[in-house]
């Protein structure tokens, strides 16, 4: 996961952290793993640690 986004006039109301969780469930949904390069994805992870059962331990954000 490289980049999220939202619109200004949305931030602070739970859209960025509900775009995470999508995509995180979607990839679970279909075996699929992530690699966090995104810093408000990181940040999610580490508020919800259950989710780095799906985070890839074949590639880091250093490795990019």
């Amino acid at each position: 996961m490289v980049h999220t986004e939202v619109d200004p006039s949305l931030e602070g109301h739970g859209i960025g952290s509900k775009l995470v969780e999508g995509v995180l469930a979607y990839s679970e949904a279909h075996n699929l793993s992530i690699v966090p390069l995104c810093p408000f994805v990181s940040a999610y992870l580490k508020r919800h640690p259950d989710w780095n059962r799906i985070v890839s331990t074949s590639y880091t954000a250093t490795g990019f």
